[in-house]
């Protein structure tokens, strides 16, 4: 089982968070609706700082690889 304490150290603080909401384009449904729908923005965010952060290395693979399934 994932250690949720683990899991909040890497994650956007919610102050941060809060100034990069504004920031962000509005979400528009695709036109026809057919689409797959659009990975929420704070956990894209989050892998994506994630990433830059530790370079993902193989080690973070194994034990953090859970996060974005």
């Amino acid at each position: 089982m994932p250690d949720e304490t683990l899991d909040r150290d890497w994650r956007i603080p919610d102050v941060l968070w809060e100034r990069i909401v504004p920031l962000l384009p509005v979400r528009k449904p695709h036109p026809l609706g057919c689409h797959r729908p659009r990975v929420d923005d704070r956990r894209a965010m989050d892998a994506i700082f994630f990433v830059l952060r530790t370079g993902w290395p193989v080690e973070c693979s194994e034990r953090h690889g859970h996060l974005f399934e």
